[in-house]
């Protein structure tokens, strides 16, 4: 099987995989990329666009049982 290719979400360096579990930083290329982009989640350069209401908890919860 063909490697599958991603780019890193914060450097846009190409990754090559079979699995994800084969870069242990997946899906950022490095440590390095993975914390800054922790960082910028942070430091709220990151934000959820729209209000968490309490049908999003019903549906989330309908969709986590359908799995069981």
């Amino acid at each position: 099987m063909a490697p599958k290719k991603i780019n890193c979400p914060l450097c846009k360096k190409t990754l090559e995989y079979e699995r994800p579990d084969d870069i242990s930083t997946f899906p950022f290329c490095s440590e390095r990329c993975r914390l800054a982009d922790l960082d910028m989640w942070l430091e709220g350069d990151y934000r959820i666009s729209s209000q968490i209401t309490e049908d999003y908890f019903v549906q989330e919860a309908d969709f986590n049982s359908s799995w069981e």
